[in-house]
């Protein structure tokens, strides 16, 4: 092995063009996935589990279901409320 004092003087030309050699996958590649599926799953079962408890909630009623302007006799509702959204919904 060359001192870092030996090398002074040295000089190695490069290429412009040389290509950088690169690993097409990282090796851990197929673990990466595998933590990914179980960490949506996570998150899937737990935005579910708030859900449920938020529809539970004694004060969730009005955002329960989607509100239907004209039955529920609100006809502007959509002009007032761009987008409408619910537990249900969700």
């Amino acid at each position: 092995m060359k001192s870092i004092d030996s090398l002074k003087g040295e000089s190695k030309e490069v290429k412009a063009n040389t290509p950088i050699k690169r690993k097409s996958e990282p090796e851990n590649h197929k673990k990466i996935e595998v933590q990914t599926e179980v960490l949506g799953s996570f998150y899937e079962a737990t935005v579910s589990a708030v859900l449920v408890k938020l529809k539970m909630h004694k004060s969730s009623w009005p955002f329960r279901n989607p509100v239907n302007p004209d039955a529920q006799g609100v006809p502007n509702y959509l002009e007032v409320i761009r987008e409408p959204m619910d537990l249900k919904t969700i």
